[in-house]
């Protein structure tokens, strides 16, 4: 728990969370089992996982990311003009100082008329200035945090009538936070709720789960982990603790099933954490992602525009 996945493989042994925010942006953890796919990139949350390479690290996926980096502003046609260009302009005024001079003994008039094919020849403006716009402007892109696959990109972006954003890690923060509370029994009592996120606090206590982080974080008072025992954490389902000797269930709605616990599925957006304790269900918390400060305001802006914006995301089933 903690490293980096070096290659990627087929998973072969153990069940791990995975953070994959830095490669998709998806701030909600990827539960993997034996036999699916796994990335280089991600950080393993949780629990040993023995991975079999299928790719070397040539062909892996943080290898052509970097690659990608690495030429992104090697893709244009001026860049590719002016490197066959310059040689043939070079030694053009060369042959034209040399060859007129060795037959009629004229250097300094052959010369002069070399230096001045050598000016004339050089398109500066389409050669120097367009390059370096590009380079600054690629280069001050990088500075936001923003990457430009190369220059063709860059001016095709004056004629965007559309702006397709990404919401995890774009428009929000990718951060988690509980953001609702939800007891089943009078769910308008703040006792009722406080009693509810202190039961899912004790029951996530021990795991180093983002969502149990959150949970720990929102409950905001010191946790006597003196009092929880016996705790088990089923990968893609959820937390089961004892706490002063009542078994507390803390998971998503599959693990409720499981252990035919009775409850309606909830339909919010962000992940829901139901709660149980001694088979009788307490309620839901939500946790979702924070909306970024400046995001309205980057939308806004964009719409005055005249740019239409939309949202392409995972809705997750």
């Amino acid at each position: 728990p903690g490293d980096r996945v070096p290659l990627d493989g087929i998973v072969r042994d153990g069940e791990p969370s995975l953070d994959t925010m830095a490669l998709t942006g998806e701030s909600i953890p990827r539960d993997v089992v034996c036999g699916d796919e796994i990335i280089s990139g991600c950080v393993n949350l949780s629990g040993v996982v023995k991975v079999e390479v299928t790719r070397e690290y040539g062909e892996s996926t943080v290898s052509k990311i970097l690659n990608l980096v690495e030429n992104a502003t090697d893709k244009n046609f001026i860049s590719k003009f002016a490197r066959y260009y310059t040689p043939v302009v070079v030694f053009s005024a060369l042959a034209l100082a040399l060859i007129p001079s060795l037959i009629t003994g004229s250097w300094s008039v052959w010369i002069y008329r070399a230096l001045s094919f050598l000016v004339i020849s050089c398109p500066c403006a389409l050669v120097i200035s367009i390059p370096l716009s590009f380079f600054g402007g690629l280069g001050g892109a990088g500075k936001c945090g923003i990457l430009i696959k190369g220059s063709n990109y860059l001016e095709a972006l004056a004629e965007a009538k559309t702006v397709v954003m990404d919401k995890t890690g774009t428009l929000t923060k990718g951060v988690f936070r509980v953001v609702e509370i939800v007891p089943d029994e009078n769910p308008e009592r703040e006792e009722a709720k406080a009693e509810l996120l202190k039961a899912a606090a004790y029951a996530e206590s021990y795991s180093v789960h983002p969502i149990s982080l959150s949970i720990q974080k929102a409950y905001g008072q010191e946790i006597n982990k003196e009092l929880v025992g016996q705790v088990e954490e089923l990968a893609g389902y959820g937390v089961s603790a004892v706490c002063e000797g009542k078994e507390i269930l803390a998971g998503n709605y599959r693990f409720m099933e499981k252990r035919a616990v009775a409850c309606k599925k909830v339909e919010r957006p962000g992940t829901a954490v139901y709660v149980a304790r001694e088979g009788r269900y307490l309620g839901y918390l939500v946790i979702a992602d924070e909306i970024k400060e400046e995001a309205r305001h980057a939308v806004e802006r964009m719409k005055s525009q005249g740019l239409i914006t939309a949202m392409l995301t995972l809705k997750r089933l």
